[in-house]
């Protein structure tokens, strides 16, 4: 391990594929403190500046960049695909898909908003200078610098990561992100700049009235068309479409959508053993529907990418956002034409966070006390760190929680989850995830987020959402066997609508001769990651090197006891998966740090 792997450099910018782009939006008087800067040219949108690297999408009153499923078709960066008619105005904030929307109001004023799962996270600095948005909480870091302004880690948001080690901080957990004065605006959010300023609008609060079960039986059909209309405008598009297809729930859904559109043939699946039978279920389904496993041959690149190349990548395409750092050491050779379906926003049907702590316990009102209850839980982590971590993490949460609507604690849970980790997990990090493909989140229906919202905590912990929207799809796909639980698990509830498969479901038979066929025409060239022992090296380097950074920094060095890099030397002999989630926590804070 030479001296110059493990150097704490500041990470350069990591440029964002297309459709996407990289951009900040620049408002109030540091206007005239940002003119070139690292690359981006600067496009003078009325009442603020966007300086941007890339293409995007003029439409008929503003800009867009990103994809979104519109009319029938699919809008992917600079135009639709199909190319069958002009979408102007037929764009607006809110819809499906995944996409940053720019649109120019009469007066100079500019409305900056998404989809309505918010899959591209914005994040907004405020300060006496001005304003700051951008999808990249990097380019902030370089703006601010670039204006002559400090950029300092918040504090509490740097806790709010180091202080549980669980699902609820691998991602940002706190409205504050990790720069002081910036923070992830929620999905419901847009911003809109005038001469008056900026400001924030919300949308209406998410309802969580009890549904009754005809209105539960209508939105479920509803939710399903919904579907059907984000697969119809993918696959039609032309371009070569993969489904990842396991033993899961979500997949399942998919696949159900394109059995009950006739598509299936259509396109590719995918498939790997996350849980035991994934593979057996996979080839199962598709022997028995038609359809093929991906053949094509898959370029990689081949040029040598070291451990500190792909932790720069991460780091910068996150900075503190996310902290599920996979080690990837290599990246796909470009491949514009294909898209990956993925099953993003499934666990917002059927719950997610609110399944990890005590059901009597999440049943309870929302209050202060019962948050203190709830956060109790994470105590064990009091020794590592000084007391004040502790009060900075809980204040924070509690703030970020008490943003959030609903009316029990697992309602605001799962609000939570939709807010930061959905959009971070399945949105974010997707692009990162399938580099070079573009990945889409067919599931996402704003009807089934409402009615997940108004179902019974239980009903939505039992997976029935998710269950009766694939059999809404196609009945025979939904109680074919699962990986997990099964149908009778999902049905039992006081929704269940009677089926001729209740108590005798239809059986499946593997064909693994079909994934292994189509695995011996792969033959392109293999991801180059780094030697797994040079990786690991890597790693343990970095790390020691980012904890004696950081214990000498006047405002973190507070929080880098002995005993907390005694926890992480358990973590790295424990648990796998903590020892780059922990090196990503550790190195976000340090690129903060090197803009001082």
């Amino acid at each position: 391990m030479t001296d110059d792997l493990i150097e704490l450099n500041r990470p350069p910018l990591v440029p964002r594929t297309h459709p996407f782009s990289d951009f900040v939006i620049a408002q109030g008087p540091l206007r005239s403190r940002l003119t070139e800067m690292d690359g981006l040219r600067k496009i003078e949108l009325g009442a603020a500046d966007l300086h941007l690297r890339g293409r995007i999408q003029a439409i008929e009153d503003g800009l867009f960049m990103g994809v979104a499923p519109i009319a029938g078709e699919l809008l992917v960066g600079t135009m639709p695909y199909s190319r069958k008619t002009p979408l102007g105005g037929k764009i607006r904030n809110g819809l499906t898909g995944q996409y940053v929307n720019m649109a120019r109001k009469a007066g100079g004023s500019l409305t900056i908003g998404g989809d309505c799962f918010g899959m591209v996270p914005l994040f907004l600095w405020r300060g006496e200078a001005g304003a700051l948005l951008s999808s990249q909480l990097h380019l902030i870091a370089i703006a601010l610098n670039a204006a002559g302004l400090p950029v300092r880690v918040d504090l509490s948001s740097m806790i709010g990561a180091w202080f549980v080690d669980n699902s609820l901080a691998i991602q940002q957990s706190t409205r504050a992100a990790l720069i002081e004065g910036a923070e992830m605006i929620r999905a419901d959010e847009e911003v809109v700049i005038s001469k008056d300023g900026l400001h924030l609008h919300a949308s209406e609060p998410q309802t969580h009235e009890p549904v009754t079960r005809d209105e539960y039986k209508d939105l479920i059909k509803v939710g399903a068309q919904e579907i059907r209309d984000n697969l119809s405008a993918v696959v039609n598009s032309g371009r070569h479409t993969v489904a990842t297809l396991t033993g899961g729930r979500d997949s399942r859904m998919i696949f159900a959508g394109l059995v009950s559109l006739g598509l299936e043939r259509e396109v590719a699946f995918s498939t790997r053993d996350i849980d035991d039978g994934d593979m057996q279920i996979a080839t199962g389904l598709v022997s028995r529907y038609g359809g093929a496993f991906e053949a094509q041959r898959v370029p990689y690149s081949t040029l040598p990418v070291d451990p500190r190349r792909s932790f720069d990548r991460h780091r910068s395409t996150f900075f503190g956002a996310y902290h599920d750092y996979k080690g990837v050491g290599g990246a796909a050779v470009d491949d514009k034409h294909t898209i990956a379906l993925i099953g993003g926003c499934g666990e917002v049907y059927r719950g997610f966070l609110s399944r990890r702590y005590d059901a009597d316990l999440v049943a309870r009102p929302f209050s202060r006390e019962n948050f203190e209850a709830l956060v109790a839980g994470h105590a064990s982590w009091k020794k590592f760190f000084p007391e004040e971590a502790g009060d900075l993490w809980r204040e924070a949460l509690f703030e970020t929680m008490a943003g959030l609507p609903g009316e029990t604690l697992a309602d605001r849970l799962e609000e939570h989850y939709f807010h930061f980790r959905n959009r971070l997990h399945f949105g974010a990090s997707s692009t990162a995830a399938h580099p070079g493909r573009l990945p889409v989140n067919p599931l996402m229906s704003p009807t089934l987020k409402t009615l997940a919202a108004r179902v019974p905590a239980s009903v939505r912990a039992s997976g029935a959402i998710v269950f009766d929207v694939t059999r809404e799809l196609d009945e025979t796909v939904a109680y074919l066997p699962y990986a997990k639980s099964g149908p009778e698990a999902f049905s039992a509830h006081g929704f269940h609508t009677p089926s001729r498969y209740d108590g005798a479901p239809p059986s499946l038979e593997p064909d693994l001769d079909l994934w292994q066929a189509a695995a011996r025409k792969r033959s392109g060239l293999r991801l180059n990651k780094p030697p797994y022992r040079s990786r690991e090296a890597y790693n343990a380097a970095m790390t020691a090197a980012l904890f004696e950074r950081l214990a000498d920094d006047a405002r973190v060095g507070p929080f880098v006891t002995p005993k907390l890099q005694r926890r992480f030397s358990w973590l790295q002999r424990d648990k796998k998966k903590f020892r780059t989630v922990w090196l990503s926590r550790l190195a976000s804070a340090h690129d903060v740090l090197s803009y001082n």
